[in-house]
């Protein structure tokens, strides 16, 4: 999906724990990015709903997003707990603009298990 400048692609990954996978790329920087991403988001929940699906949300390759996308995420996030539908948020550990983002929406991390942020390993940025 082309939203601008920002790109998502869902794919349904099969294995012993069927997965939708949603990659983010390119910039997050929408005037009214709830608006454009309502309909993805519920798109992946309808998917996933279908499936059964652990939701997987990549952002590792994303090279922005403004706090109205965060906004958004985090609507997603409040949508999917309350369908107890489990998110899995993956960034890149190694930049410190995603650091920061990420390590705020752990904060949505509970004892049930939903929702998990986590970064992946990849290398560190230069200073």
């Amino acid at each position: 999906m082309d939203l601008g400048e920002l790109r998502i692609k869902i794919t349904d990954v099969e294995g012993t724990s069927p997965m939708l996978r949603v990659d983010w790329y390119g910039r997050g920087n929408a005037l009214r990015p709830t608006a454009i991403l309502t309909p993805v988001f519920d798109e992946v929940l309808e998917r996933a709903r279908a499936n059964n699906s652990i939701v997987d949300m990549h952002f590792e390759d994303l090279e922005f997003f403004n706090s109205g996308t965060v906004t958004a995420i985090l609507h997603f996030i409040r949508r999917s707990r309350s369908e107890r539908r489990p998110v899995v948020l993956s960034y890149h550990g190694g930049l410190r603009w995603q650091r920061y983002c990420f390590d705020a929406l752990a904060a949505f991390e509970k004892d049930d298990g939903l929702v998990c942020v986590r970064p992946l390993d990849l290398p560190v940025e230069a200073p």
